[in-house]
Formats: C-alpha cells, structure tokens, sequence
C-alpha cells in the first residue's frame, strides 16, 4: 500500500493559499468580498469566483476556471484575472 506524506498535501494547500491570496491582492478585494467556490466533476476541480457586493448585499459570478486539480484551477483563475484587469485598465479614460 502506497504511503500518503502530509507534505505533499500541506505544500499543495500553501500553494493554492498563495494563489488565493494573490488573486485576491491583485483584484483589491478584502477576504470576505471573495468567495473560492470549489468542486470536483469527472476528476476535474471546477473553481468558481465569487465576488460580494456587501453595500448592495448580493453575490456575482466572477469567473468559471476548470482543472486538474485545485491548484491548476487557481493557476487558470489567476492567468485570467490578470488579463481581465489589463483590458479593463486599458480602457479607462
């Protein structure tokens, strides 16, 4: 029987806390106006982003991402977040 090392699994949760986080800092969105919404189909992690709008008190999908696993879903979400604001940036006046 293959022996399972807590290492590994903690390194992935670090990892995928420091992509959190730096979604999060890159959008400038405080913890609890960002929700990371995972769940696993067919072997894949789908990750949903979810941003709070606590004035108006109502939740808005953000963006889908899917993956290999959480990590990869966070590395897909974090490519686009930073694409999604270069555009939106460039079209500011």
């Amino acid at each position: 029987m293959p022996k399972i090392t807590t290492e590994s699994t903690s390194d992935v949760h670090v990892e995928a806390a420091r992509v959190q986080q730096q979604i999060k800092d890159y959008l400038g969105l405080r913890t609890s106006d960002l929700i990371f919404e995972y769940n696993v189909h067919e072997g894949k992690t789908k990750l949903d982003l979810i941003t709070i709008n606590p004035r108006h008190n109502q939740s808005f999908l953000f963006r889908s991402e899917s993956g290999a696993d959480k990590v990869d879903a966070l590395k897909k979400m974090w490519d686009y977040v930073q694409n999604y604001k270069e555009k939106e940036n460039s079209y500011t006046i």
